[in-house]
This record gives structure tokens, C-alpha cells and sequence, in this order.
């Protein structure tokens, strides 16, 4: 798929309906069954070429329930997930806006390193912890945990970074 041609980074696609499940793109590579474009590069080599994690469920998650992935290689969220060196501002969205505020906590090796808050108007607020750039090495689990109590559904949590 041309959107995907020169994209230099990882693309993590969690959807679950009761079980999450995983499609990772990398490296140019193009997923066979993908339903609407997922990330776009650019066409030459960069220093710190993008690399996009996307976190989603179809439906209402189930209380804390956990959206796993792991990193292929090591890859750099800055500081509260903004755009910086290369990477686009992480982002999320809500097919039904929640009741009360949402808070998906972002985890690597097991270790929270930030989260994101959905307001009742699904107004995404990303912090990373201590305001700072974390960093998920080749190899680790990277995942983002629902809250115990869930009241937005069908949502969409793109997290952005550089490699």
C-alpha cells in the first residue's frame, strides 16, 4: 500500500473485542488486511524517522484491561507525548466521549511512563512522567492499561515517537 512506501518505523495496531489482538508493520512493509491507512512517511531516510504506536478497541474495554504490544526496536516518546525530533504529537479519540474522565495508564517493562486522560468530551490530555522523554528498547513491552472503571468507548490512542 503506497501510504505506508518509506515509512521507516513500527506500526502497532491493537484492536480487541474481548481479546486484544496485534498487527505490526515495519519497515516499509504492508499489511495484507488493513482497513484504512494507519501512519504516513516520508520517502527518504531521516535521522529520527517516526514511529507510531496505535492502541485501540473496538466497543466498551473491560475494567483495567491491558492492550500489550512490544517494541521491535528502541524507540523515543518525548516528553508528554508532544511533537519533537521527528515524531507527531500523540493523539486519541473516543467513538462514544465517556461519562467521567478516563485514565489509560502508558507502561513500559511493567513501569508506568505516562498516561492519557480522556475528558467527558474526549479531550486527550498525554503526560509522560516527570515531563520528560521515556524511552521502550528493542524488545520490551509496551502496553496501555485501560482504567478500573471505563465509561468511553471505541477508543483510539496513537502514541508517536521517534527510533
Amino acid at each position: 500500500m503506497s501510504y505506508l512506501r518509506g515509512f521507516f518505523g513500527v506500526v502497532l495496531w491493537l484492536m480487541a473485542a474481548g481479546v486484544p489482538s496485534a498487527q505490526v508493520v515495519s519497515g516499509g512493509a504492508s499489511p495484507s488486511a488493513s482497513p484504512l491507512p494507519i501512519a504516513q512517511g516520508g520517502t527518504g531516510v531521516t535521522t529520527n524517522p517516526p514511529a507510531d504506536l496505535l492502541f485501540s478497541v473496538s466497543g466498551t474495554p473491560t475494567a483495567s484491561q491491558i492492550f500489550p504490544g512490544a517494541c521491535t526496536r528502541t524507540l523515543t516518546f518525548p516528553a508528554d507525548f508532544t511533537a519533537a525530533n521527528g515524531a507527531a504529537t500523540s493523539v486519541a479519540s473516543c467513538g462514544t466521549n465517556p461519562s467521567e474522565t478516563d485514565d489509560y495508564l502508558v507502561k513500559v517493562a511493567g513501569t508506568q511512563i505516562g498516561d492519557v486522560s480522556l475528558s467527558t468530551s474526549c479531550v486527550a490530555t498525554l503526560t509522560t512522567v516527570s515531563h520528560v522523554a521515556k524511552t521502550c528498547t528493542a524488545t520490551q513491552r509496551i502496553e496501555v492499561d485501560a482504567p478500573a472503571t471505563v465509561s468511553g468507548a471505541n477508543i483510539a490512542i496513537v502514541i508517536s515517537g521517534t527510533r
